[in-house]
């Protein structure tokens, strides 16, 4: 997500907006914003965006509040807090050098130039003879954009990216409790908690939901045609695909084309990750989760993602080993065998086939 007007911090998406009291023109309701912030009174500031932004950001933070439920606190408030505590970073982006006004019935854009000589557009929209702040902004046009896509693209990958990651993680859990069987992917869809499957909107809405067994090992993505049907249940490799989407080759080819150095960052990062879900799990049921016989079935709905290695075949980048001897770690484990290795000697956390530094060996 670009940087500006909207950010994500720490967890809690924050758009960057600005206000109070009555102005008859655009120009003049701006600056009366930029002195509420200055005097840090980020109420006022969050109390002259326009209905369209504040709607946004009730369901971005929404989405946030489904994410860490124990954060969960009103929309205002959170940003409020956030602000006060990083709203400072912000005033540089606000304060600056207005342009005349382009005026449109109730819409009006600003052009700001800032000190360092760099311009940004400022918008504003008239509701109830008052100019608000608008910093409404369209996500899945500015990925677009960014990569070269179309919108309606960006927001179906969005849409099979958080499909195939719940389905998926629903047929290892069911994998795990029944002895290693799959479920039955083309019959029954009780295992998920679903009537059936949800419709891939790569295809056509009679088949959308319709679900075609291949049983060659290795066949993906596009053993079936879209058209034929949304899903693409592959028997022999256990593994469930969305007709015409490639997520797998996404996946390998943004890890290969990371650096040595980007690869070893980011395995860190996401080992760092998880081990912060695991002691707050341990903070919850103040004992270590039982990752060899449960793997990451006791993880509920807020560890959310199953943590997955990408040095590991998917069959098994979510699968958990065990090694008993103290001061053994990742390295000892071939990522062709499984993604995470647990230490139930140290009661350490490591990824499988990555040497990490001894500084940040443990569970801390």
């Amino acid at each position: 997500m670009f940087q500006h007007p909207g950010s994500i911090v720490g967890g809690l998406i924050v758009i960057v907006l600005v206000g109070c009291g009555e102005t008859q023109d655009p120009a003049t309701a701006y600056r009366e914003i930029v002195a509420h912030a200055e005097r840090g009174n980020w109420g006022a500031v969050y109390d002259r965006y326009d209905q369209q932004t504040l709607a946004q950001r009730e369901l971005l933070c929404e989405i946030v509040r489904k994410a860490n439920p124990s954060q969960a606190t009103e929309t205002r408030q959170q940003y409020v807090t956030f602000m006060q505590d990083h709203g400072d970073a912000t005033l540089g982006t606000m304060r600056g050098t207005l342009s005349a006004p382009r005026i449109d019935s109730n819409s009006a854009t600003l052009t700001l130039t800032m000190a360092d000589g760099t311009t940004r557009p400022v918008r504003m929209t008239r509701e109830g003879g008052r100019w608000m702040l608008n910093e409404h902004f369209d996500l899945f046009q500015s990925i677009a954009d960014r990569k070269g896509t179309n919108r309606q693209f960006e927001r179906h990958v969005w849409q099979l990216k958080g499909l195939l990651r719940n389905l998926r993680s629903a047929i290892h859990t069911y994998r795990h409790w029944n002895d290693g069987r799959s479920p039955d992917v083309i019959g029954s869809w009780d295992w998920t908690g679903l009537t059936g499957p949800p419709a891939n909107p790569l295809s056509p809405p009679d088949v959308a939901s319709r679900i075609i067994e291949v049983t060659a090992t290795g066949a993906r993505w596009d053993a079936v045609d879209p058209s034929r049907a949304g899903w693409i249940w592959n028997s022999a490799d256990g593994i469930l695909w969305a007709s015409g989407f490639d997520d797998d080759t996404n996946r390998i080819n943004d890890w290969m084309a990371k650096s040595e150095a980007e690869k070893t960052q980011w395995l860190t990062d996401s080992l760092e990750r998880t081990r912060r879900k695991m002691v707050k799990f341990r903070q919850i049921h103040a004992e270590d989760p039982d990752l060899i016989g449960r793997q990451w079935s006791q993880f509920g709905e807020q560890f959310m993602p199953i943590p997955t290695n990408p040095r590991s075949p998917r069959l098994v980048w979510r699968r958990v080993v065990e090694v008993t001897e103290p001061g053994v770690g990742g390295a000892a484990i071939d990522p062709a065998d499984a993604g995470y290795v647990w230490n139930s000697a140290d009661g350490t956390l490591h990824l499988a086939g990555f040497d990490e530094s001894a500084e940040s060996s443990g569970v801390k």
